[in-house]
């Protein structure tokens, strides 16, 4: 018992350096957010819809998922796998695919992309 309850404590001790070496741990969060957000024209999102979510926007793109069950795994390998496109991602490591994107990326409060953005539209 004494050594499963030193485990857990190391197990957690690692989970919060990890936390708050990779930044995510932010009390002022939401004033960092807020700040980014005041930024943002009305002629920035039309921009933004016109390029990334339009319907033909140039920088459109969609994310197709397929998920098996374990009870699915023999149908899935007897499956025949067509050749994958040039232009398609397979993602095999979904926590590194989450944290490339900047949706799950910590919001570290510079606000460079923005700037860079800003700078780009005047």
């Amino acid at each position: 018992m004494l050594l499963l309850i030193l485990s857990s404590r190391s197990l957690k001790t690692y989970q919060r350096k990890l936390f708050f070496s990779g930044g995510t741990l932010r009390f002022n969060r939401i004033e960092y957010e807020v700040a980014a957000l005041k930024q943002i024209t009305k002629t920035d999102l039309i921009d933004f819809f016109n390029e990334y979510v339009n319907v033909g926007a140039p920088k459109r793109k969609s994310l197709s998922l397929q998920v098996f069950g374990s009870s699915h795994s023999s149908q899935l390998k007897a499956e025949k796998v067509d050749p994958i496109e040039p232009n398609v991602v397979q993602i095999e490591d979904i926590f590194c695919f989450r944290r490339s994107c900047p949706l799950y990326q910590s919001f570290k409060g510079d606000f460079g992309h923005l700037k860079a953005h800003n700078a780009e539209h005047q």
